[in-house]
C-alpha cells in the first residue's frame, strides 16, 4: 500500500483504486469481490455484496468532492479525475470485463488523489490490524453466546441487530475510515438508552456483559483513531455512563 501524508478520504480512494488496477481481467464484480474481500455463497450474493461496497465507495467519493471544494485547489485540477473515478466505480459496470473500463485509471487520476490527500486534513490514525480482528472475535463470541441465550425476543432482536451494525461497520472501515465505527456506535448507544428499562431485566446476563464488552472495544478504536474528536472522546466515555445497564 502506497505511504500517504494523511489519512482521508482521498487516501482511502487511492488505495482502493490501487488495489484495483493491479488485478488480472475478469468480470467487473470479481474484480472488486477481490477488492472489497467479499464472497456470498454464490456469484449473485457475491455480487449483491460487491454493489453494497460500491456504494459505500460512492458516498466516500461525494464527500471528497465536497471536502475539495472546500479548498484553494482550481476544480479543474481533481473534477476530471473525479468523474473518472465516478464511472469506473458505477454499479452499470459490474457484468462488463475490467480490461475494458480499468483505462480510466490513468496516473493523472491517481495524482489528483495523492494532491487531494495532502491538501486535506489528516482525519484519523490507522486502527491496528490485530485490534480489528480482536472485535471480529467478540462479535462471534457474542453471536455463539446469542444461540442458547434465554432473552425477550425483542432483546434477542436487539442484540443481533448490534451484531449486523458492528460487522457493517468494520466491513465500511476500509472505505469510509474510522467514522464508520463511530456512528454504529452512536446509534446502538441511542438505542440502549431507549431500551434501558428491558435491559434492566437482564443485567448480569452473559450476552449482555459480551455485548458491553464489544461495544467497549469498538467506541475505544474509534476514539483512538479519530483526531476530530479528541477533546470530545463522545464514544467510550458515553458508553461508560450507561454501562451500568450492561453490567
Amino acid at each position: 500500500m502506497p505511504n500517504y501524508k494523511h489519512m482521508n478520504s482521498a487516501s482511502r480512494i487511492h488505495a482502493l483504486l490501487s488495489a484495483a488496477i493491479e488485478q488480472p481481467n475478469d468480470a467487473i464484480w470479481g474484480v472488486w469481490a477481490d477488492v472489497f474481500a467479499v464472497k456470498g455463497s454464490d456469484d449473485t450474493e457475491t455480487a449483491e455484496l460487491v454493489l453494497e461496497h460500491l456504494h459505500w465507495l460512492q458516498l466516500e467519493l461525494q464527500l471528497l468532492k465536497i471536502q475539495a471544494e472546500e479548498t484553494p485547489l482550481s476544480k479543474h485540477l481533481y473534477e476530471g479525475s473525479l468523474a473518472r473515478i465516478r464511472s469506473v466505480i458505477s454499479p452499470l459496470n459490474l457484468p462488463a470485463s475490467w480490461q475494458g473500463v480499468r483505462g480510466n485509471l490513468t496516473p493523472d487520476v491517481f495524482l489528483a488523489l495523492a494532491f487531494l490527500n495532502e491538501v486535506l486534513p489528516d482525519e484519523e490514525s490507522t486502527i491496528p490490524a490485530v485490534e480489528l480482528q480482536t472485535i471480529l472475535q467478540q462479535v462471534a463470541d457474542l453471536s455463539e453466546a446469542l444461540k442458547d441465550a434465554d432473552l425477550p425476543p425483542s432483546l434477542r432482536a436487539l442484540v443481533e441487530h448490534h451484531i449486523k451494525l458492528i460487522r457493517t461497520a468494520l466491513a465500511q472501515y476500509k472505505i469510509s475510515g474510522a467514522r464508520a465505527l463511530r456512528e454504529a456506535g452512536r446509534t446502538a448507544l441511542g438505542e440502549i438508552i431507549e431500551r434501558r428499562e428491558e435491559l434492566k431485566t437482564e443485567k448480569g446476563s452473559e450476552v449482555v456483559g459480551q455485548l458491553d464488552k464489544v461495544w467497549k472495544s469498538v467506541n475505544s478504536a474509534a476514539d483512538a483513531a479519530l483526531k476530530v474528536e479528541k477533546l470530545a472522546q463522545l464514544g467510550y466515555r458515553a458508553w461508560e455512563v450507561i454501562a451500568n445497564l450492561l453490567s
